[in-house]
């Protein structure tokens, strides 16, 4: 079975008798023993060698030499060459030789015109153009993203800005008016219906155009959103600045200072310049030592009432009877004592006209002395008025009234 397949094999190479006679002979021999495993891998390796080789003899024979052929014409040798080396060489010079060499041309030189120039812009923009690699197009979107991002990010935390220091929508500044009246001056202003309105400031200053709650001191603080004047009585006491007590024939300038919610937020008015009317304050005279006899004359009280009012309360009285020996009316004042009198409890203000017979006193108010403080809301104070004369002082009747 062996020799008929390899006699098989042997016709298909076409291989001579005598070639595949000694083949066949030494398998045989090599099949009767034991061989060594290098000597058998060996001789492996050479049969498939000699088997090879015989493979491409005997195709080479079969297509009449066309397979070394095409293999030396891949090796770059053609076999048809018939020209010597020398002759090539001819050839290739004169071919160089009959090839003439271009002669330079000069361009001339134009000077571009407007109709050039657009013919080339619009013959620029006309011709389509590569479009950019996939690289440079990430490179571009990314780029786009994050300018994008940079920006909205900006735009959020300046939106965030505003939000946070812009003013609550109502926080206004007051519209400030003043004007003077008979011994006084009114100061006036318009209704802020803010729920965040935490009161009104009344302030005033010699010096400062522009006077403000809380670096120019008070006159009084309003608590109650729908007040919207106030009336300042020649020779009433100031809270702070540089007013001290209000004196007639002396310009200030009159403001309103509006404070917003739990964080007293102030914003000031405008300011309005007016001379308070009436004779410069007097100076409080000392009380007259103990040895000094008293002066001749009457010391009669007046009748005082007092009620609510927008801010604060009213107290009015009926004028003094002699005003002979008068000096002023003290307005006073107290938490515990249903008779106040000056100076025992202190005052409020006092007033050196003996024709004025009223004064608001407004919420918030500062007090001298006694034990009142500052005038606060839903407080029962007791009011009254003591007459001062040269020789001595007249307690009137007390009032009690709520603060509101």
């Amino acid at each position: 079975m062996f020799e008929e397949k390899y006699k098989e094999a042997c016709n298909d190479m076409k291989l001579n008798e005598s070639f595949k006679a000694g083949l066949l002979t030494m398998m045989k021999k090599s099949s009767t023993k034991a061989v060594p495993r290098r000597r058998l891998v060996l001789a492996v390796v050479m049969g498939v060698i000699l088997v090879s080789t015989s493979v491409v003899f005997a195709t080479n024979y079969a297509t009449n030499g066309q397979l070394l052929k095409s293999v030396m014409s891949g090796l770059g040798y053609d076999p048809q060459q018939t020209k010597s080396d020398a002759q090539l060489d001819a050839d290739e010079t004169e071919a160089t030789e009959a090839t003439p060499t271009p002669e330079a041309t000069v361009t001339p030189t134009t000077v571009p015109t407007k109709e050039s120039i657009a013919a080339e812009t619009s013959e620029a923009e006309t011709t389509p153009t590569a479009g950019p690699t996939p690289k440079e197009t990430v490179k571009e979107t990314v780029k786009e993203t994050v300018i994008e991002t940079v920006i909205e990010t900006a735009k959020e935390t300046v939106k965030e800005t505003v939000k946070e220091t812009a003013a609550p929508s109502g926080r206004i500044a007051p519209s400030v008016g003043a004007s003077a009246g008979a011994n006084s001056v009114t100061v006036t202003w318009n209704k802020i219906t803010s729920p965040d309105l935490v009161g009104y400031k009344v302030v005033a200053s010699v010096s400062d155009s522009t006077p403000v709650y809380s670096e120019n001191g008070y006159y009084a603080w309003i608590t109650n959103a729908g007040t919207t004047s106030c009336t300042i009585n020649n020779g009433e006491g100031y809270n702070g600045g540089d007013v001290g007590n209000f004196t007639g024939g002396t310009a200030y300038y009159f403001s309103v200072t509006a404070v917003y919610g739990e964080e007293w937020q102030k914003i000031a008015g405008n300011a309005v310049q007016v001379t308070m009317p009436g004779t410069p304050a007097v100076t409080e005279p000392t009380e007259p030592a103990a040895t000094e006899p008293a002066k001749t004359g009457t010391y009669p009280a007046v009748s005082v009432s007092a009620s609510q009012g927008a801010g604060g309360v009213n107290v009015s009285w009926t004028p003094t009877t002699d005003t002979t020996g008068f000096s002023y009316y003290k307005v006073v004042a107290s938490v515990g004592n249903s008779s106040p009198s000056y100076p025992n409890d202190g005052y409020v203000t006092y007033i050196t006209d003996p024709n004025v017979t009223s004064y608001f006193v407004a919420v918030g108010s500062g007090y001298n002395g006694g034990d009142v403080g500052t005038f606060t809301s839903g407080v029962n104070y007791y009011f009254s008025i003591t007459a001062c004369y040269d020789g001595g002082n007249a307690m009137g009747n007390a009032v009690p009234v709520v603060m509101p």
